[in-house]
């Protein structure tokens, strides 16, 4: 990087002078190297420009002021706030008018101003300075080391030759020089660098264009304020232009004075400064007598194919006019001229005149004129044919071509002949076969001279359609010595038949495929591949699929995609609908037509771009089909591999392929619906049990199902007449009874359904009971026509609740029974209770009563054991009477019952007993059913106590879901349970039946030597 000493450079502080120029309304027009310095902007920046953009906005109204009162007879001063580079500057101006110039200039204000700048700046501000100051120079900067280095070029350099710093390291400058300028610009400058000699040097230079230019390289050396050489610094101006024309000024100068051509040039005023030989010739005047003349007073020329006001317009905006002029001779004669005109320019590029060239065309003029006059009318003619035309030479050049040809046959005439082989389309004929240029119509009659009417060729255009054209072949004879001689030339005429033939092929693809889908057997998927081949058959380079949308119109299915991959079809399967999902997700979603012609710039697309780059999707347009009710079935996707815009054509076609596809797709939902509803129908008439019927009322037909076969013995189908057959298989003494109920359903119909109970006769004579019913169909005018209805063979069911009716009659006899046993038992316990205990108790109290009469002195103790057998019998008694009314069950409820009863069995020291409970019995148990599991309790702890020889004794009460839990477990000598059912042991039967009131279920688990378990679940009451 350039570095730059903080130290002030020698002369800082000098008085330098401001300069700046504008027009009368404050247009800059001119300003100052210093005055840029200030400012810190490019002279381009500022030209044309108002001054008011260069002061401070709170002296922009002051200034706008002083202009419109300027007063030229008085010298004026203003002092402005410039906006300079790092802090605005108060300057004073002094203003001048300059006045109007002799060349017409207009006046203008001259501002000048002395200004002081400080020069002591960081390096950083200085270095930026530079350069902005040296990227907006025209001009070719660069700058060296003191070891000549190259360590800077500017933007200007970089754009002339696109060459870096780093480019020119070692022999760079060396590739870039023209071989033949090597010793000027490498060696020369090498000895001026070494001597530290400024350097003027003209070479050519390569730029990037590979173009070597002419350019000249002002360099100087530089120093540092401390007196070190620091270096080069050069200028490089691109001259190729002024040294070419330099080459040719001398040559031209030769040329001038024998050429042709009338050779013409002025002033910037138009004052004829040269007028070569030619010019005198054809103008028939002098030089003498023109030269230092207005151009338009000596030759008043008059223009043809401009105004002179739009020439003089043309040469301001692009330095260069063409035309036609003419000039009337003073011999008498018009003269017609072809007039080129171009701006001369100095090496500043400042205007310094026109030159123009005159040429003759008076001769030529006349002929082409009446050479025009003829082809205008022919071309007239061609061109406004329908047809398109061709003229052919024997070497297959085009000779002419109307535009309907070129057209129809996309030639673009060049000005480059072109022939039959520049044709960059393929020709096919109708069947196919490609035609080879020896097929073709004007080839075979240039080779035989045979004419051709109506040959029907294909092609395609621009990836569109295929073209179809019919071609006519005429042969020409410029001159025709014998019948054998091959023709010089052949007419074609071409006829555009594209719309009728792909209609023909569009309406032939159309009806095959309607053909396939009045057809069950093909399936929806094999119609649409067809259909969409034979749409890609007419589109080169087009890939089309169907999308259908799923039951829950959220997301899309793949139907058909003939051309596109597999694995692109997998992919999409599943993606959801959406505003921004893509074309065919967007469609569905919208429900109106998507054009993404640039998917990879498309935001429908953002968030499938990898998928389109991955299978080179460049353009899809996606059709939503819809149907009746103007909701998405499905849609026709397009697409091509290149960015694509649809034509009109296009969009008709696939519109007719969206109806097409609609009436497809609502064929096949329909055929498959009525497909699957049969299917369902003969699966429900076979896998029921019910007989289906189906009456027709107006004819009196019957369907009878497959249920009449395998219940009844008839066959089934159409019975004709079916409704008397049907009247003559019922009962007789039922008959009355159901066509009374029918009778009534069919002409009141106050009831949904029909239901009626009748017997029928079987095929084997046999009358079976059935359960009928039916309902009414109505038309589309609300008319009864059918009747549908299904029959039950009820026979076996009544047979069935007669024998669970007995069956329940003789278990409720059996609980019955139980219950009087239970009672029996019960009392029979008691009676022996009250003969084997209260009263052997209640004898032996008597027997002491009797002794303490005889006995006086044993009187008091016979009297006391008396009285203590007396409380024997009260206990006994007490304890019989609990067992009968447990006051406690009722009272206290079942689970304080149930540990009173643990308490007294307890208290007989006999085993160890243990009750657990959970759950809200109380809650859940009526008093019946708490009596019942008490009762069960006293069974069997009653039966262990007897027969078990336990130790030990579980009971467990809990709840489980709808049901009491009641588990006894004891480790006593358990027993077959087989045997005891066999016995039908008074003990577990009560138990059972005790249960069995209540919906109880009783398990037994026990074998010898394993103890026993018993398992109780009853119902609560909520759920009996």
């Amino acid at each position: 990087m350039l570095k730059q000493s903080n130290k002030p450079r020698p002369g800082a502080g000098r008085p330098k002078t401001l300069y700046l120029q504008t027009d009368l309304h404050g247009t800059i027009l001119a300003v100052s190297s210093p005055l840029l310095l200030t400012t810190g902007k490019g002279r381009q920046d500022l030209i044309g420009q108002p001054i008011t953009s260069l002061v401070a906005p709170e002296d922009a109204p002051a200034l706008h002021l002083l202009l419109q009162q300027y007063d030229a007879a008085i010298s004026l001063h203003a002092d402005l706030t410039i906006q300079g580079i790092h802090s605005p500057q108060s300057i004073s101006f002094t203003i001048i008018q300059k006045k109007a110039g002799k060349k017409q200039q207009p006046p203008s204000l001259e501002w000048h101003a002395p200004a002081i700048f400080d020069e002591v700046m960081p390096a950083i501000d200085e270095e930026q300075l530079f350069r902005q100051f040296a990227d907006a120079s025209p001009g070719m900067i660069w700058i060296s080391d003191e070891e000549d280095n190259t360590v800077y070029f500017n933007k200007s350099w970089l754009r002339f030759t696109g060459i870096t710093v780093e480019d020119v390291a070692e022999d760079g400058w060396t590739r870039l020089i023209h071989p033949d300028d090597i010793s000027v610009a490498i060696n020369s400058y090498r000895v001026y660098f070494k001597e530290r000699k400024p350097a003027t040097l003209e070479y050519r230079i390569k730029t990037k264009s590979d173009q070597y230019r002419w350019v000249i390289d002002q360099s100087a050396p530089r120093y540092h304020a401390d007196g070190r050489f620091l270096g080069f610094i050069g200028s490089v101006m691109d001259i190729h232009d002024r040294k070419m024309a330099e080459e040719t000024v001398y040559a031209q100068a030769k040329v001038m004075r024998h050429v042709s051509d009338a050779i013409i040039s002025t002033d910037n005023e138009f004052y004829i400064t040269v007028f070569n030989h030619a010019a005198e010739r054809i103008y028939g005047l002098k030089a003498a007598d023109v030269i230092g003349k207005s151009i338009r007073e000596a030759i008043p020329h008059e223009y043809l194919t401009s105004s002179r006001a739009e020439a003089l317009k043309d040469l301001e905006e692009s330095g260069a006019w063409d035309g036609m002029m003419y000039y009337d001779h003073p011999a008498g004669n018009r003269v017609f001229l072809h007039v080129s005109l171009r701006v001369l320019r100095n090496e500043q590029g400042d205007r310094t005149g026109i030159a123009a060239i005159h040429h003759d065309i008076t001769e030529t003029r006349r002929a082409e004129e009446a050479l025009r006059i003829s082809e205008e009318r022919y071309r007239s003619l061609v061109h406004a044919l329908g047809e398109g035309i061709l003229l052919i030479d024997k070497q297959g050049n085009i000779l002419a071509c109307n535009e309907s040809a070129e057209q129809m046959l996309d030639l673009k005439q060049s000005g480059v002949t072109l022939t039959i082989h520049d044709f960059s389309m393929q020709f096919v004929f109708e069947d196919g076969r490609v035609l080879e240029v020896a097929d073709y119509p004007a080839v075979r009659t240039l080779h035989t001279g045979e004419s051709f009417k109506e040959v029907i060729i294909g092609f395609h255009k621009n990836f569109s359609m295929m073209n179809w054209v019919s071609v006519n072949t005429e042969p020409i004879y410029y001159t025709r010595s014998s019948p054998e001689q091959l023709p010089d030339a052949v007419v074609v005429t071409i006829v555009d038949i594209t719309d009728r033939k792909n209609h023909q092929q569009l309406l032939a693809l159309e009806k095959k495929v309607l053909e396939m889908n009045a057809l069950p057997a093909i399936s929806l998927k094999t119609i649409t591949d067809y259909f969409l081949e034979g749409l890609e058959k007419l589109f080169p380079g087009m890939l089309c699929s169907v999308l259908k949308l799923d039951a829950e119109k959220q997301s899309i299915e793949p139907l058909s995609a003939p051309s596109l991959p597999s694995e692109y079809s997998q992919t999409i399967n599943g993606r959801s609908i959406g505003a921004k999902n893509g074309s065919c997700g967007t469609a569905m979603y919208r429900k109106e037509k998507v054009f993404c012609n640039d998917v990879a710039n498309d935001p429908l697309w953002h968030d499938y771009r990898d998928l389109a780059e991955n299978y080179k999707i460049g353009a899809c347009w996606s059709f939503p089909i819809l149907d009746s009710h103007q909701e998405v079935m499905a849609t026709i996707a397009v697409y091509y591999s290149y960015p694509k815009s649809p034509d009109q054509k296009d969009l008709e076609i696939l519109d007719r392929a969206c109806d097409l596809l609609r009436i497809i797709i609502e064929n096949k939902d329909a055929e498959r619906k009525i497909r699957r509803n049969h299917e369902r129908y003969l699966l429900v008439t076979k896998a029921t049990n019910d007989a289906i019927w189906d009456w027709d009322i107006s004819t009196s037909d019957l369907y009878w199902g497959e249920g009449y076969y395998t219940l009844f013995g008839y066959k089934p189908g159409l019975v004709p007449d079916g409704f008397t057959k049907w009247e003559e298989l019922i009962h007789p003494d039922d008959i009355g009874n159901v066509k009374t109920s029918l009778h009534r359903y069919i002409h009141h119909n106050k009831t949904r359904l029909w239901e009626a109970e009748y017997r029928f006769r079987k095929a084997n004579g046999d009358y079976a009971l059935v359960f009928d019913r039916g309902f009414l169909i109505y038309d589309h005018e609300g008319k009864m026509n059918r009747m549908v209805g299904s029959v039950q063979n009820i026979t076996e069911k009544r047979e069935m609740e007669k024998k669970l009716l007995e069956q329940e009659l003789n278990k409720q006899k059996l609980v019955a029974q139980a219950v009087v046993n239970a009672q029996e038992k019960e009392r029979a316990e008691i009676g022996k209770d009250l003969h084997d205990n209260v009263n052997q108790i209640l004898t032996t109290a008597k027997l002491y009563l009797e002794l303490a009469l005889a006995d006086e002195e044993e009187r008091m103790q016979l009297i006391k054991r008396c009285a203590g057998s007396i409380t024997d019998a009260i206990n006994e008694v007490r304890t019989l009477s609990r067992s009968l009314v447990p006051a406690s069950v009722g009272d206290l409820g079942l689970i304080e019952s149930m540990q009173d009863l643990t308490e007294s069995v307890r208290a007989t020291k006999k085993l160890q007993i243990k009750f657990e409970h959970s759950g809200q019995i109380e809650e859940l148990l009526d008093d019946k059913r708490k009596l019942t599991l008490f009762r069960i309790v006293q069974e069997q702890v009653n039966n262990v106590l007897k027969h078990s020889g336990a130790k030990n004794l579980l009971l467990r009460l809990t709840q489980e879901d709808t049901f009491i839990c009641l588990v006894i477990s004891d480790d006593g000598n358990g027993f077959d349970s087989a045997s005891v059912r066999a016995k039908k042991g008074s003990g577990l039967s009560n138990i059972i039946s005790r249960a069995e009131i209540f919906n109880g279920v009783v398990s037994l688990e026990t074998a010898p030597g394993a103890g026993c378990r018993l398992t109780v679940q009853v119902p609560t009451e909520t759920f009996k």
